[in-house]
This record gives structure tokens, sequence and C-alpha cells, in this order.
């Protein structure tokens, strides 16, 4: 910078510096959150179309991340839990369509199974093992 910012001039560029760190955390936090759940529960990305911007997607995972727990609920148990959750979020509705996905995702969830070494660190043959 060819001069030295003093005043408000100071305060704006901090201000946009400050902007623009918490934007690469924010998106750095939600590539996260993708990756994870890519590995664990890889069906529910599929549940809508932007599933990390859906409010009603977000209210699911506010009533159980277990997909086991989802499954185990009726569809209609579901939505009202997530009704419940899309208010605490802002939300005015649930779109049925993605609670109806979020509930399909539940019964087969893919990714990698609970427990166990991950298939990375298999041994490649049963005489590596010993």
């Amino acid at each position: 910078m060819p001069y030295l910012a003093e005043g408000p001039w100071a305060r704006l560029r901090h201000l946009g510096a400050r902007r623009a760190e918490l934007l690469v955390c924010a998106t750095a936090a939600r590539q996260g959150l993708r990756d994870l759940l890519e590995c664990a529960w890889s069906a529910l990305l599929a549940a809508a179309a932007e599933p990390l911007d859906s409010v009603t997607w977000r209210a699911a995972l506010a009533v159980s991340t277990d997909p086991a727990v989802v499954a185990s609920r009726g569809l209609r148990e579901l939505t009202t839990a997530v009704r419940g959750q899309v208010r605490c979020l802002g939300g005015q509705r649930v779109c049925h369509r993605v609670a109806r996905a979020v509930h399909a995702a539940a019964a087969e969830p893919g990714g990698i199974p609970p427990g166990g070494p991950p298939p990375w660190n298999a041994p490649a043959s049963p005489m590596a093992a010993g």
C-alpha cells in the first residue's frame, strides 16, 4: 500500500481482512463436514441438491446423526421431529422430498462400516496379517 491507512480506512481494511479470514474458515469447515459425511454416511449427501444449504437436511441431522436411529423412526415420526428443528434453524416448513430422501438414505447409509480397521490399513494378504 503506497500510503499509511488512517482512521476509518484502517478500520475498513481490518474488517475486510477479517471477513476474508472468516470466509476461508467457513468454507474449510463445510468441506470438512462433506468429507466426513462421504466416509460415514455417503447416501445422505444425495438427499438434497445442496445438502449443506438445505434447512430440512440440516434439521434432520440435528434430530440424529446416526443412520440407525433415523431408520428406526417411521417417516411420520422423523418428519415431526424435523419440523421442530426446522423452526429452531429459522426455517418455515419441512421439505417433504428431502425428509423422505433422508429417511431412505438411513436405510442404506453407505460409507465405511463402523468398527474394525479402515480398508486402507487392511493387510494385503492373509499371510501378511500373521
